[in-house]
């Protein structure tokens, strides 16, 4: 959903609603109608490393291209949501999501319907406490109240800490934040005990794990460290949003407080769920609150029987889940158990660092400063830098060789650069000839575009990169 291109990827069979799609969605020039009135794959159909025909792959950083059993899975007909398969199936994957996420016992997970938005709502209203607010009529000291400390520090690596920054203060919440130096650059661990000790009232720290915006993936465990020993009773929140499920993560061993992602990028669930995992000492003080948490939907106390209760293989209700989608999850987290999340970090790493060699022997220079944190989820590439270039013919050749790529994000830097999604079902897809056949295609899509933009690049010589890569 936390995208800058629209997909639908629900199952559009009537003929009425196909025709009513196409006149208020007509063909543009980033993607084809196809790729939106794409149907799902039924269960029946033999599984393929190739899109869906009568469509682009899509390959943005999500949503992405999903496995078949789990396409199939979501499109079977929808059981109660007290039903006893389904609470199992919800249970399960409860306890599936510690394990992807690498919590430990006492976690605590949440599955609810919303998209990764949600987690930062969740977390402003649950852990924090803002001042009170005025009664009305009360005369308010606009000084005074300007001066009041921050008891939030955004550590901001580009557009979605911005975003996260406008929730806490939806919430009244006053909120810090420290920049990296350069767009591309990570925010520094000495630089961050600089901003603690400048906030001595901060109450929570936001970290994101990998930008969308730029590619840069900040080192989590280091920073989340910084917090803890500077003083143990802040909050470190981390929006793995672009990471989870891709990039190497340890909810408990590294001390985070709340892990925030949705289902729609390397997790590999079609939009609409929040996925959430709170630590032991988060869900102490939610239940010890002393104000009551301004919300209603994400008031984690509401939510937590609701867990608690499917944990147990027991029905409760507080609203209504999004049951087709959880029992897709529940395929997804299983096929990531299965396989072992050091095996899926390290297919996504292999398959990065690949795809990146193939774009660098094009000529393409990444948003990132340096390798060293430059993601393995996705790829933010400057277009070429060359006078022949036609910006406006490159995403829409894309697509006319069989591959949907994204834009650039960061307001900054919107008209300069491009991103590409490699994670989930395009990287781990064993029923290929080669687990990585779907980024391989991006690269051979990325040769052909580049040259009918005007870019002169030599054809071959990426694929040669990549596949040197790979077999290496």
């Amino acid at each position: 959903m936390r995208t800058s291109l629209l997909r639908c990827h629900s199952i559009v069979q009537s003929s009425t609603v196909r025709r009513h799609l196409t006149r208020i969605l007509p063909s543009t020039r980033l993607f084809h109608r196809s790729a939106i009135m794409s149907s799902t794959v039924p269960a029946s159909a033999a599984p393929s490393a190739a899109a869906p025909a009568g469509r682009p792959l899509l390959m943005i950083p999500g949503p992405i291209e999903f496995h078949p059993d789990v396409i199939a899975k979501i499109g079977e007909p929808t059981p109660g949501h007290v039903a006893a398969g389904f609470i199992e199936e919800y249970g399960r994957s409860l306890e599936l999501l510690r394990v992807v996420l690498r919590g430990d016992g006492s976690s605590q997970p949440f599955i609810l319907a919303g998209s990764g938005t949600l987690g930062w709502e969740i977390v402003a209203s649950n852990l924090l406490e803002a001042p009170a607010r005025p009664a009305p009529g009360e005369k308010v000291d606009a000084a005074a109240a300007a001066d009041a400390p921050a008891t939030v520090l955004v550590v901001n690596t580009g557009y979605f800490s911005d975003s996260w920054s406008d929730c806490f203060r939806a919430f009244g919440h006053r909120v810090t934040s420290i920049a990296a130096p350069a767009i591309g650059d990570t925010v520094q661990a000495d630089q961050l005990l600089v901003a603690l000790k400048a906030n001595p009232h901060v109450k929570l720290v936001a970290l994101t794990h990998v930008d969308t915006s730029t590619g840069v993936r900040n080192d989590i465990q280091t920073l989340a460290k910084t917090v803890k020993e500077f003083n143990k009773d802040i909050f470190v929140a981390v929006d793995g949003v672009c990471s989870f499920g891709g990039e190497v993560y340890e909810h408990s061993a590294w001390g985070i407080d709340a892990s925030l992602t949705c289902s729609q990028k390397a997790i590999g669930v079609p939009p609409g769920l929040c996925l959430a995992l709170f630590s032991k000492t988060a869900m102490e003080f939610i239940a010890k609150r002393s104000t009551p948490v301004p919300s209603y939907y994400a008031n984690l106390q509401r939510w937590l029987p609701i867990m608690n209760a499917y944990e147990k293989r027991t029905p409760s209700y507080f609203a209504t889940p999004a049951v087709n989608l959880i029992r897709g999850l529940r395929v997804a987290l299983g096929h990531l158990e299965a396989k072992g999340m050091e095996q899926v970090w390290n297919e996504h790493k292999k398959t990065a660092q690949a795809f990146k060699k193939a774009a660098a022997a094009l000529g393409l220079k990444e948003v990132p400063t340096a390798a060293s944190h430059s993601a393995f989820t996705l790829s933010c590439l400057y277009y070429p830098a060359v006078s022949s270039f036609d910006v406006s013919k490159f995403l829409p050749g894309l697509v006319s060789n069989g591959v949907v790529c994204a834009g650039g994000l960061h307001k900054d830097i919107k008209a300069r650069y491009f991103r590409v999604g490699h994670m989930g079902y395009s990287v781990l897809n064993e029923l290929a000839h080669t687990p990585q056949a779907h980024v391989r295609q991006v690269v051979s899509a990325l040769e052909k575009a580049l040259n009918g933009a005007g870019a002169g690049v030599q054809e071959g010589a990426g694929l040669q990169a990549f596949d040197d890569a790979i077999k290496a």
